[in-house]
């Protein structure tokens, strides 16, 4: 044997990178982030009031019960059929 040996050296995550290439990512990866919230965010609160339209009357009660639909679906059905 030539020369003392090296122990296998490890690849580092970083390898390669610099430190102003960590610091642009890192930054990046906080603005992304922050943004995934504040949009989260935004689709909760209109999740929470797409639901209050769904519910329609202030009693809870929803705008059409389930017989006032199934008659409409039955006289449109119907309607088609005589064209």
């Amino acid at each position: 044997m030539s020369g003392p040996e090296k122990p296998d050296e490890k690849p580092s995550p970083t390898k390669g990178l610099t430190e102003e290439e960590l610091a642009k990512l890192k930054a990046a990866q906080r603005r992304n982030m922050i943004l995934a919230v504040i949009g989260g965010l935004i689709l909760a609160v209109l999740g929470w009031f797409a639901g209050q339209n769904m519910r329609g009357d202030d009693n809870g009660m929803a705008m059409y019960s389930e017989a006032q639909v199934i008659s409409e679906f039955y006289v449109a059905d119907n309607l088609g059929a005589n064209q």
